[in-house]
Formats: C-alpha cells, structure tokens, sequence
C-alpha cells in the first residue's frame, strides 16, 4: 500500500530564489524521505510584487498542490504550504535552490535545479500498440458519479475474458503511477496482447473521474469496482462469464469483498490484504522500522501505543478535542509524543478508517470464484508469510481453486529488488517481473 505506515507520510516543498529573474520558471529535485525518493518539480510565477506557484510530483500521479506562501529577502527564502503543514528554507548557491523543509518535527534536505531528473521505464509501452485502445466512462449511479478510464482490446477475435483493475490505496489514477511507474498500464499491455481485455479507470476526484476521494473508504471503492465490473459486462467485445477483478494491495480488499458477494468470475490479487488491517499496518510499520535501523526500543512502544490508539479512534464515541486529549494521554512519553493532532488527522479518514476495520477473514468463507493471490517475498508494505497463509482460509469453505505463490526476490510492486525499501521502486527501471505478468495471463486465460 503506497501510504507506507501511520505518521510516515509523502512530503512535499517547494521553493524560491534570491533574484526576481532567477526564480520564475521549472525547477526539479528528488526529496529524500527515507523510506522513498520523490520526484519534486515545481513551476513559479510572479504578478507584480508577489510570487505564486505550484507543485507536483511525477511519481505520485503528478497532482497540483498550490504554493500558499512565500517569503523571501536577500538572505533566506521561507515558504509554506499550508494543508501539508510544512516549512520550507532555501538559499542561492551557484544556480542551484540549497534548502530543507522541516514538517511533524523532522527535518529532510532538498536540493532544486533547473535539471529534470529523468528515468528509464523501457516496460513502459510504446507505439503502435498492437490493439485497439477506447476512452470511456461509466456511471456508479447509487454514488452519483461519473468515472473515466481505458478500455484495452485485443486485435483479434470476439467476446474475450476481461478483467477491471482497481488500485491500491492513495488517490490513484487509471495506471496506478508510482515513482516514475506506471504498473497497470503495463499489465494491460500485457495482457491485453494475450488476449484478455482490460479495464482500468481513475478513482474518484482523481484524473478525469467526478468525486471526491477524500470522503471514501472500501465500501465505496468496491462500489465504484461493481459499477465497473456491471458496465463492462455489457460491452459486446466481453463474455460476461468471464469477468474478473484485479486488486493491488488495497484494491486486493476490494476484490475480496465483492468477490464474497458473488460479483467477479474470479480475483487476481497482487499483495491483496489476507491478514486483518490492523495487522497489516504493524507488520509493516515493524518491518520498515528494522530495515531502517531502529531498534526495539523505539518500535515496541510506537506499536504499542498505535494499538491503543486504534482502540480509541475505532470505539471513538466523542468529539474530536476529546479524542485528541485521549491519544495525548496514550502517546506521551512515546516516539509519538506531541504527535496526535496529526495522528487523529490521518486515522480518522474514511479510507484508513475502514482499513482498520477490514478483516478479510469475514469474506473468505464466502467466496466460490477462483483465487489466485501473489506476494513478493520482499515486500515491505504487506508481509508475504502471514498475508498469503490467511489466503488459504478460502479452501476451508469447500472452495478448491485457490492458487496462492509467493515470488522470490519481488518487491510490493513485484518489481525485481535487493532489499524490497519502498526507497527502490523509483530506482529500479523494471516496473513489473515478466514472470509474474506470464503467471497472470496464463492463470486468467485458463478460467
């Protein structure tokens, strides 16, 4: 899931320069976060006496978040983007922005030049594609909102086995971009050159589709996959009895939810959740915290205490300012002492609300489609061993055409990694293992 772990989150910053010339215009650099790199560009403008500006970040579906405030002299630059509660410092050095933002109380360095950073993705497809590609929308009328996507169909032959692709979790376009990644469209490609017709489409407020992603959680992402899934069927290129969905990471929950209702001819989940989202989010921040070098002593009781506080915020029957006093109660003398503005801020979403409310167990008694469940032993973000053992709930309700596999090597994203840090998926130009991609089509075209 590209939202890492509670309170390790995607910082942005933005800057400015020292001299009215110098500073309007492109400007590019790659933020350091620790647990991943950022693509940061940013485009400045000036009216008059005042700068405006804004950012976007190539790696996360390139959305546009306005500068709020710049302040400068000829010394220091100071500049802050309000919804991301940060802070940013720069200086002029030898036609380069030197400066760090500081946000929650730590600090990270980036450095800004008139150079974009560019990356090699050579899965990325190119053309001619060897199919038939169509814009198109559909409606989940129950939400009242109109999504927008791409439908991919093989050149030859009628009423194909298709598939709808749903996203992991964060405001996700129809090719699921991530650090220079753009991993459902190269899916499609493939598959769609297999012979299997893919749909894939950007979620709500996001891209060209209606709505507001903000106010969402799993019911409503499954909602809008159904409406896809029902719209799909009604194209004469498919054969309705052949529609399946394919879920990565949080998109992995939604298919195992409508699956259970009956709905998908069958589910490809790709680091889909099979453990309990509680238990997802602490083995991940427990493992993330390893690999950076923190040792028991922070980690037991930052997990011990976001335990308690998920008690809190899902049997929460007050208001916020007394939440926030209980959670200042739970985390102080922590590693989140003086953090629980923020924490109540993020736990308290609809989407990450429902994550902690998931538990796939409920749903695997229920589900008679086929299964087939994948996870790179390295992934960092959901745990192979417990994830994939919880998959196997499925067979104990007579349902035998579960296939589950585990990839040697493979990161989160199934990229080909060394150590599976979400810091390598902007770095490694393979956007997906070939071999997984022949498993899928392979496995679909058999159903």
């Amino acid at each position: 899931m590209k939202r890492i772990c509670i309170l390790i989150v995607c910082l942005f910053a933005a800057f400015t320069s020292l001299s009215a010339q110098e500073i309007t215009g492109k400007w590019y650099g790659v933020a350091d976060l620790g647990v991943m790199k950022l693509r940061i560009h940013f485009a400045l403008e000036k009216s008059g006496d005042t700068y405006s500006g804004t950012m976007t970040s190539p790696d996360q579906g390139n959305t546009v978040v306005p500068i709020t405030k710049v302040t400068w002299d000829t010394k220091e630059l100071v500049l802050e983007i309000a919804p991301l509660h940060f802070t940013y410092k720069a200086t002029w050095k030898e036609g380069v922005l030197d400066g760090s933002f500081s946000q929650m109380g730590q600090s990270f360095p980036l450095q800004l030049s008139r150079e974009e950073v560019q990356v090699k993705r050579p899965q990325e497809p190119k053309a001619p594609l060897l199919y038939k590609e169509e814009e198109v929308s559909f409606r989940n009328e129950k939400a009242g909102v109109t999504l927008a996507g791409t439908l991919t169909i093989p050149a030859k032959g009628e009423k194909f086995p298709a598939v709808v692709m749903v996203t992991g979790s964060g405001a996700q376009d129809r090719d699921e971009k991530i650090m220079g990644h753009k991993p459902f469209w190269v899916i499609a490609d493939y598959l769609t050159r297999q012979g299997i017709l893919v749909f894939r489409y950007d979620e709500r407020g996001v891209g060209a589709s209606e709505g507001d992603y903000t106010s969402c959680g799993l019911t409503d992402f499954a909602a809008d996959a159904a409406a896809a899934m029902a719209w799909l069927k009604t194209r004469k290129e498919v054969d309705p009895q052949r529609v399946g969905i394919i879920g990565h990471s949080e998109g992995g929950a939604v298919a195992v939810l409508l699956a259970s209702q009956g709905i998908p001819s069958f589910v490809v989940s790709l680091a889909g959740p099979g453990v309990n989202g509680r238990e997802v989010l602490r083995s991940q921040r427990d493992m993330l915290f390893r690999v950076s070098g923190l040792t028991d002593d922070y980690i037991l009781p930052y997990n011990e205490a976001m335990k308690k506080v998920e008690d809190v915020v899902l049997g929460a029957a007050t208001d916020k300012e007394t939440l926030k006093e209980q959670v200042k109660v739970i985390v102080n003398g922590t590693p989140l002492a003086g953090q629980e503005e923020e924490i109540i801020r993020q736990m308290t979403t609809p989407a990450i609300l429902s994550l902690l409310q998931y538990d796939p167990a409920v749903f695997f008694k229920e589900i008679q489609c086929p299964v087939f469940a994948l996870n790179g032993d390295k992934d960092m973000q959901v745990i192979a061993q417990p994830n994939l053992k919880g998959f196997e709930q499925i067979t104990a309700n007579g349902n035998k055409a579960v296939t589950i596999k585990k990839y040697p090597g493979l990161n989160h994203l199934f990229q080909t990694a060394i150590t599976g840090m979400p810091t390598e998926y902007g770095e490694i130009e393979e956007t997906i293992s070939p071999v997984v991609l022949e498993d899928m089509a392979k496995w679909i075209s058999e159903r």
